[in-house]
């Protein structure tokens, strides 16, 4: 436990990886706050590293989030089954961009100043299942998540039912590659109905059904 207020403040507003990662515990870096080496090759990677996550977010990231934008813009009830997909799949690639550019840049930006952050992604999408895929995905919002709300509610020990409720409860504050979890907070549920309907069926989109329920 850190009882300076100096050591503490400074690990609070440790600017690099406030904004978006990675989730950095104060023993991490506890050591490196008050002791570290600072030198020319971890300048350079640090230097290589910031310019890949800019590159990711501004070049690669934002440029496909246009195509998911276009697709909104147009309205879900005009689109077909091939741009559906096509702005699914835009709006799983901007987020991994988005996210992993902005995990680059703090993680080099820590090595400029003497600092070694974690790895937050590790290529996510090459995974061959679900579970590989969150180790892929946030590893260090995964490994936050593990250690301070899916064990405190009990875990894996408290019967299967309780399991699958912790389970519930971290997925639902999870940040994934989801494009519906993002629409059913903004978009209203006859478009949700139309843009569901065209991914699956190259057939014409039909009514949305507001008699049901």
């Amino acid at each position: 436990v850190q009882k300076n207020p100096f050591y503490l403040g400074l690990y609070i507003a440790f600017f690099p990886q406030l904004i978006a990662g990675p989730i950095v515990k104060y023993i991490d870096i506890s050591k490196e706050l008050k002791n570290r080496d600072i030198n020319l090759d971890e300048i350079q990677e640090g230097i290589r590293l910031f310019i890949l996550g800019l590159g990711s977010k501004v070049l690669i990231a934002n440029n496909i989030g246009s195509l998911w934008n276009e697709v909104e813009t147009m309205g879900f009830n005009n689109i077909s089954t091939i741009l559906a997909w096509m702005g699914i799949i835009a709006f799983s690639l901007q987020i991994y961009f988005d996210f992993n550019g902005y995990s680059l840049m703090a993680i080099g930006l820590g090595k400029i100043l003497g600092f070694n952050f974690p790895n937050n992604f590790n290529y996510p999408y090459e995974s061959r299942s679900i579970t590989e895929f969150w180790r892929r995905w946030h590893i260090t919002l995964g490994q936050w998540f593990k250690q301070y709300v899916y064990i405190p509610l009990g875990g894996n020990r408290l019967g299967r039912a309780r399991t699958y409720f912790n389970l519930f409860i971290v997925a639902a504050k999870y940040p994934a590659p989801n494009p519906l979890s993002i629409l059913t907070t903004d978009i209203p549920d006859a478009q949700l109905f139309n843009i569901a309907k065209s991914a699956v069926s190259p057939l014409k989109l039909v009514p949305y059904p507001t008699d049901v329920g």
